[in-house]
């Protein structure tokens, strides 16, 4: 009462520093000691390209993730995604808006071993330039435009005015790449043909699933 000034100093240094603790331990304990929400996660990785004199690890292009998808064995199965955004409308005069978006593999979901809460996960035949425009909601879009309603499943919304029939609904738990993202659609439907065998257009994140005799040392090898 006394040193009122200097109390007050005290006090905001001493609140600075346990909030910059409590934030730190809390990104620690996300990211390094709790395990991943996924199916066996510590059989996941993440597979780069590396440059060399460059950054160890970079996105890939689509043509080599593909040419790694057929000629690669030492992995169970290989996915991969890449950062989208749309203009999402409905085709009942609901409000527009610009929704981030991801664009992922047909595989991409049972690499993770993740189950949608409502209706499926994307088909080999969607995931294909020019194939089936199909969209899976995140449960947070799911909840805040449809008010949670599991008759969405089956209907079609607007991305960039062409339409998309919504096939699935993520858990609520789920946020990768992060909570931002809003929905998802088949990795090949963002890409041309010519795109999409590009080697030169490094914009794409794999990740993989290691088989379980099979190390990581050795999963290239196979």
């Amino acid at each position: 009462m006394r040193s009122k000034g200097f109390s007050i100093t005290t006090i905001g240094v001493m609140a600075l520093c346990i909030g910059a603790t409590t934030c730190l331990f809390t990104i620690v304990r996300s990211v390094l000691l709790k395990p991943l929400p996924f199916r066996d996660p510590e059989r996941l990785v993440a597979v780069y390209e590396h440059f060399r004199n460059q950054q160890p690890y970079n996105p890939v292009a689509a043509g080599d993730y593909l040419e790694w998808h057929a000629k690669t064995h030492g992995f169970e199965d290989m996915a991969a995604w890449q950062h989208w955004i749309f203009n999402l409308s409905g085709e009942r005069n609901e409000l527009p808006e610009v929704a981030r978006a991801a664009a992922g593999s047909w595989d991409l979901f049972n690499v993770l071993g993740v189950a949608p809460a409502l209706g499926r996960s994307f088909r080999e035949s969607e995931d294909r330039v020019g194939g089936d425009a199909a969209v899976m909601l995140t449960w947070s879009l799911f909840q805040r435009r449809f008010g949670g309603d599991p008759s969405v499943i089956g209907r079609q919304i607007l991305l960039d005015a062409k339409p998309h029939t919504i096939i699935g609904v993520l858990p609520s738990w789920f946020t990768y790449p992060e909570s931002q993202v809003q929905l998802w659609v088949p990795y090949a439907s963002v890409m041309t043909q010519q795109e999409l065998e590009r080697h030169d257009d490094h914009g794409s994140w794999v990740i993989a699933r290691m088989r379980p005799d099979v190390s990581l040392k050795s999963a290239w090898l196979r």
